[in-house]
């Protein structure tokens, strides 16, 4: 049956918050060259329907000149919220239409506001327990870093996320904006923030700051209070020293060696046996 456009409102349960204007466009041009495909679906609300599925074709005929009606299927199984949520959810998914962060807060609505066991919503949806249990830590996280997994700029592993959520509040989103500007790996991020944790641990009012721009050698430059270069050159002729050339060519070939060479920082890399050796040849140079 065909249903005036004006008479469908969006669903107030639908999981997905976002949606491409572009895309919506094309999709409209779609319509008016080989007509609407798959008719919408909706549900009495008694004054007139909630989508169930088909928000994007809904928003697409809107746009198309003449166009004042849709082909709909009503549903008469989708009365409650929860119901409605539930097939919304299952649609989207199946057409892989949420986001990520979209889909934890679709999770988190069913499971806390309507009841729903995991065990439950993952029958419903297709989706294993794991990976529902998995989206729904998402939640937990700062919104920025949300927005880092839900582009997928930071992987969205359970062990990454409880990695991230261990750090104070001080450091956890210019670290993991950090972690996602050079793609480190599940392992790396967590290497690097046991070593931060550890730091913290035994001395927490230190300063956190991460640098990932910065090789071994300035942090050792730094420690020493080194500022210039002018004993180098004497010792490097006596051989007591290398050339100053050949070790920052050796450091920095280290540190790129390193698994945490993306998280380097005075924190992390404190007990780097690189920023030893070359502590102990600047105080030479001293």
């Amino acid at each position: 049956m065909k249903i005036p456009l004006n008479q469908i409102k969006p669903n107030p349960q639908q999981p997905r918050k976002t949606f491409d204007q572009a895309s919506i466009e094309e999709l409209a041009q779609s319509i008016i060259q080989v007509g609407l495909i798959q008719p919408v679906v909706v549900t009495p609300n008694g004054k007139g329907y909630y989508l169930v599925d088909g928000e994007r074709r809904w928003r697409a005929a809107q746009l198309i000149p003449g166009m004042l009606e849709i082909e709909a299927v009503v549903s008469d199984q989708a009365g409650t919220d929860q119901e409605r949520m539930v097939q919304s959810l299952v649609a989207n998914i199946q057409r892989e239409d949420l986001s990520l962060v979209e889909e934890a807060k679709a999770y988190g609505k069913m499971n806390k506001e309507f009841g729903i066991p995991m065990v439950r919503i993952a029958l419903l949806t297709g989706h294993c327990l794991a990976t529902i249990k998995t989206r729904m830590l998402i939640l937990d996280l700062d919104p920025e870093i949300q927005a880092l997994m839900d582009d997928s700029s930071m992987p969205h592993d359970d062990e990454v996320i409880k990695a991230i959520q261990s750090l104070p509040d001080s450091v956890r989103v210019k670290f993991a904006q950090k972690m996602a500007k050079h793609g480190l790996s599940i392992s790396g991020i967590k290497k690097a923030v046991e070593k931060v944790n550890k730091h913290l641990q035994t001395d927490p009012e230190s300063e956190c700051e991460i640098d990932f721009d910065t090789p071994s050698i300035k942090f050792a430059v730094q420690k020493n209070k080194y500022t210039h270069k002018r004993n180098w050159g004497a010792l490097q002729q006596l051989n007591k020293l290398p050339p100053w050339e050949e070790l920052v060519t050796a450091a920095n070939k280290t540190c790129d060696a390193c698994s945490l060479s993306y998280s380097a920082s005075p924190v992390v890399c404190r007990e780097c046996p690189a920023v030893e050796l070359i502590s102990k040849l600047l105080e030479i140079a001293q």
